[in-house]
């Protein structure tokens, strides 16, 4: 990974999972941060962790003092692996921090010069005007003539064929960049959730989550 950053010639981009406290705050960084409907977030997860090659796994298990349990093969279907993380703020066979404390973290500096948070929703259902917000944030000019190309590129279709064959997403998942890039929808949940398992999660969320952000993380609405 040093190595990968240490090649990149051009404005210095990482992507992270990472809880904010386990990141430095640095005002020289810009720091974007996407949420997601904790539903269509843990939808997306199942996606990949039944994605994941044997390959895969062995690799995650066995990285140098990585601790905790190991990632197991999921043994359940989705509506079970989501009343699992219902019932134990934790994935079965899937160790990561609590989904809870994560979305918390960042939403206590969303008010950094710095920090700008984004919407999945937004991110489907106006591209252009959060490519411009983005843009904005980073002190970045578009070129108009660009603008439908920059779109393009960042559409499921173009990122799934752009993959090359070589690439580490072939050997992570089953079916290469078809898994990675996968549906990119929401609400895949509602056709499979009763009503009482659906409010099941806002009712956790209003426990763990200040008001404000929780409206957020369900709708993209920013009071």
């Amino acid at each position: 990974m040093l190595v990968q950053l240490e090649a990149q010639r051009h404005r210095r981009c990482i992507k992270s999972h990472l809880p904010r406290d386990a990141l430095v705050i640095d005002p020289r960084v810009r720091y974007l941060y996407v949420g997601r409907d904790a539903r269509d977030v843990i939808w997306s997860v199942f996606n990949h962790h039944l994605g994941f090659t044997q390959e895969a796994r062995d690799l995650m298990n066995g990285a140098p003092d990585r601790g905790g349990p190991p990632i197991l093969p999921i043994d359940r279907d989705v509506r079970d692996y989501y009343l699992h993380w219902l019932d134990h703020d934790a994935l079965p066979g899937f160790p990561m921090p609590s989904f809870w404390d994560h979305i918390r973290g960042w939403w206590e500096v969303r008010g950094l010069p710095n920090v700008l948070l984004l919407h999945f929703n937004d991110l489907i259902n106006d591209l252009e005007r959060q490519l411009r917000r983005v843009a904005h944030f980073l002190g970045i000019h578009i070129d108009e003539a660009r603008l439908p190309a920059m779109l393009e590129h960042c559409s499921l279709e173009y990122m799934r064929a752009a993959v090359p064959t070589s690439s580490a997403v072939n050997r992570i998942f089953k079916d290469g960049p078809k898994t990675f890039f996968n549906r990119g929808t929401n609400g895949r949940w509602r056709d499979v959730l009763s009503a009482d398992e659906i409010a099941r999660c806002d009712k956790i969320s209003a426990a763990r989550l200040p008001p404000d952000c929780a409206h957020w993380l369900i709708t993209g609405e920013l009071n």
